[in-house]
């Protein structure tokens, strides 16, 4: 039931039935569903919160916010040069207790979505909180330990409370201490992730209830909407929400406890453009690692090659880090960064290359397991897939009005015909177009005969006070050297 306050006033999410009710504004990407948040705020008198992807688009919505709602607060929290989770959590705190002092009723407070995830938000009782855009609420990973001394080192490091068959809640011990004390340990580099969302006022789950023998785990870091429940009201405005990894896993888990309303934004195109998506191999799937092997980048060459003698004039395009390092000043147009979800910095532009891969992980197979019971596919479609259709719909297809043509590269084959099917809503006709020109349409990745198989990751091993231990099998034929020389 909703919660109340000394004065008798109803609090929180839960309706008269115990439910957690959270409305999801959809609707295709440029209907104007971040500007009905915007009309509401500023029309609407309340206190609200605003959760946006980036930095920079606080900074662009801000200053838009203050020149259409004069005499409305308007404040962003975000961290700087030398800033952090830490810096962002006394913002947010102090502009919540001024605004509370001077009592003021109107205000909006702008903050990312990681800090919507990692700060502690219990104080804003009172307020509505307004997420645009998709949040990355769920992150999987894989850690290998070696030794009585490391599982002694997690034991201390992180509370396990027993949640579910075989799996714990991870609470990081001391979490309100700078995490990067631990995570910036050379030793403890590759644990910088789970330190991290280990700290969130959620903590993170593992898929074990003791460290005791442990020599492997699986953890998820899972923020959903029903962590807010505590506050007056939520909206999420979010094309792909219902089909993220976040909904998916929080509907999983909270599944009795939240009831979203959907309200569709955003009257029908007044034009429909034609949209040709280009790929360039249907032979096989790219992948961060591949393109950095010689046979990749030999594969990327072929497609800056293309784009550089027959798209010159492409207008904006991105990858995975590889890509970028390979691509860049060997095609034209505007790089920007893989994610660009909100901006309309781009919407002017006819054209447009992503070459991006971001596949199903190790780690991910705490969500494909019984927990979550997610498939590879749905894992790849709301990665992979949404993210290349949230970064072709950023050029000029996001103009309702835009009735020309609109061409756009993906690198294959299974790329392009998801995302024709998700430009069909938009479009007047979508052609998918294999580019032969590049010459590796039909390239296949095969192992080489002989191939060695993948090395295993080495175990994190701590030994007293945290310093790194020998290899016990290098210490053993190290004392048999030894050993040799003394006969």
């Amino acid at each position: 039931m909703q919660s109340q306050t000394e004065d008798g006033l109803i609090v929180g999410l839960r309706n008269s039935t115990g439910k957690i009710e959270i409305e999801v504004l959809y609707g295709a990407p440029g209907a104007g569903k971040s500007i009905a948040l915007r009309d509401e705020a500023l029309g609407v008198p309340g206190l609200y919160l605003f959760c946006l992807p980036t930095i920079p688009l606080i900074k662009e919505q801000a200053d838009k916010f203050r020149a259409l709602g004069q005499g409305v607060l308007v404040i962003e929290a975000r961290s700087g040069e030398g800033g952090g989770r830490g810096r962002v959590q006394r913002q947010l705190d102090d502009a919540r207790a001024d605004i509370a002092t001077a009592g003021i009723t109107h205000a909006i407070l702008f903050m990312t979505h990681e800090s919507m995830m990692a700060c502690d938000l219990s104080g804003f009782v009172d307020w509505h909180i307004r997420i645009d855009e998709v949040p990355n609420a769920v992150q999987t990973g894989k850690v290998t330990i070696g030794t009585r001394e490391s599982q002694s080192f997690f034991r201390n490091s992180f509370t396990l409370d027993p949640v579910g068959d075989g799996w714990a809640h991870a609470k990081l011990n001391n979490a309100q201490a700078n995490w990067k004390d631990r995570a910036g340990d050379a030793l403890l580099a590759r644990l910088g992730d789970f330190f991290k969302l280990a700290a969130r006022p959620q903590g993170a789950y593992v898929n074990v209830q003791s460290w005791t023998n442990v020599k492997e785990f699986q953890w998820v870091s899972l923020w959903s909407p029903a962590l807010l429940e505590h506050t007056a009201s939520v909206k999420i405005a979010a094309a792909a929400y219902l089909d993220s990894l976040g909904y998916k896993a929080a509907k999983k888990w909270w599944a009795d406890e939240i009831e979203e309303t959907k309200t569709e934004i955003g009257d029908p195109r007044l034009s429909w453009p034609t949209i040709r998506v280009h790929y360039f191999t249907e032979g096989h799937e790219g992948t961060s690692k591949f393109w950095g092997t010689s046979e990749g980048r030999k594969m990327i060459k072929a497609v800056c090659d293309y784009l550089g003698e027959h798209v010159a004039d492409i207008g904006f395009w991105s990858g995975n880090e590889e890509v970028r390092n390979l691509m860049e000043w060997r095609v034209g147009g505007v790089l920007t960064r893989p994610k660009v979800a909100g901006s309309n910095e781009y919407r002017h532009l006819q054209s447009c290359a992503f070459i991006y891969s971001s596949k199903p992980l190790p780690g991910d197979e705490a969500l494909r397991g019984p927990l979550f019971e997610m498939s590879e596919a749905d894992i790849l479609a709301a990665r992979e897939d949404e993210d290349i259709h949230q970064f072709v719909m950023r050029g000029i297809i996001r103009n309702e009005t835009y009735d020309g043509d609109y061409d756009c590269y993906v690198y294959s084959k299974r790329q392009a015909e998801a995302l024709a099917t998700k430009l069909e809503a938009i479009a007047k006709s979508v052609v998918v177009i294999p580019v032969e020109e590049a010459g590796i349409v039909d390239e296949t990745i095969e192992k080489p005969k002989g191939e060695q198989k993948p090395k295993k990751a080495k175990p994190l091993v701590l030994g007293a006070k945290g310093k790194k231990m020998i290899n016990p099998r290098s210490a053993e034929r190290r004392l048999q050297r030894q050993n040799a020389k003394k006969r």
